[in-house]
């Protein structure tokens, strides 16, 4: 099942903010949504396979300033499962002007890891949580199950995957065109859309347009089956 934009403002007061743990997973789970990531772009396999050339780490976060002054940020994904030679990508988003917002999520997990004096940005895991261990899939997943439950939601329909098929499903209810949707998920169907230069306004104006769906309900009687072709996107 996609975990869409309705289910993440649901579950947003439910999250303590006072806890680094909650602030980190929150940050990962806004920027996947926004960005449509997959799981394995976000978290490590386990807590001690962390690798800096390979995972997100605090300097590949950036937040950057628009021409019209406005606020956004900037996410290098160093490779992922269609990028073969590791050549990197770098995504956008922006304000979403709601209280579900990756770059107000980014900005709270940034300074968190200031705060616990972070010598080197490029080696600390960007999702840091407070035993200093990275944030794993199991990690992920076990916090959405528990935030699943808490508006009565059954968890065993979601996993990983529901992550990034949720931020395709919320853009596609927000009204984007087939072209912006696989252009910024990065689907390997029509793959030849990545080399169309894109206006950095399109990736700016997407998150104020999901904020929209809040009230739409997504139609939950038809579960998503992942078949093995599926994964591949």
């Amino acid at each position: 099942m996609p975990l869409t934009f309705d289910i993440l403002s649901a579950v947003k007061p439910f999250l303590n903010p006072k806890s680094d743990d909650d602030n980190a997973k929150w940050a990962a789970l806004t920027a996947g949504h926004f960005l449509m990531l997959r799981a394995g772009e976000l978290t490590v396999a386990s807590s001690d396979h962390f690798d800096p050339s390979i995972h997100l780490t605090c300097s590949d976060a950036k937040l950057r300033t628009a021409a019209d002054g406005s606020e956004y940020l900037s996410l290098h994904i160093k490779q992922s499962k269609t990028d073969q030679r590791r050549q990197g990508v770098t995504l956008y988003t922006a304000h979403s002007n709601h209280f579900v917002c990756a770059v107000c999520a980014m900005k709270t997990n940034l300074a968190l890891q200031h705060r616990r004096g972070t010598v080197n940005n490029d080696t600390i895991p960007l999702f840091q949580l407070s035993d200093s261990s990275p944030l794993t899939k199991i990690d992920l997943v076990s916090f959405v199950s528990q935030l699943l439950r808490l508006i009565g939601i059954d968890p065993s329909q979601y996993s990983g995957h529901s992550l990034r098929i949720g931020g395709a499903t919320s853009a596609s209810i927000a009204g984007l065109s087939d072209y912006e949707i696989k252009l910024l998920g990065r689907w390997n169907s029509d793959c030849y859309q990545r080399y169309i230069r894109s206006p950095l306004n399109l990736f700016l104006g997407i998150p104020r347009k999901i904020a929209q769906t809040q009230t739409i309900k997504f139609q939950y009687a038809n579960p998503y089956i992942l078949t093995e072709d599926s994964s591949e996107q």
